[in-house]
């Protein structure tokens, strides 16, 4: 009989010890990567727009009102 070589992170064994850590080790990179390469997010803002521009407008439906 031709024996199957089967993933080590699989329920094969019983254990998904090795499945977790790599979650784990994602997680820690994805965080890594969100502190320090992404770095501090700041509100976009347009410049030459005023807030009192666009105080009639309804976004939701579109209708401008003056």
């Amino acid at each position: 009989m031709l024996r199957t070589r089967e993933a080590p992170w699989t329920a094969a064994n019983g254990s998904f010890k090795l499945a977790l850590v790599f979650i784990g080790a994602n997680a820690f990179v994805a965080a890594f990567s969100y502190l320090v390469i992404v770095g501090e997010i700041k509100r976009f803002e347009l410049k030459g727009l005023k807030p009192e521009d666009n105080a009639g407008a309804n976004l939701a439906t579109g209708e401008v009102t003056r």
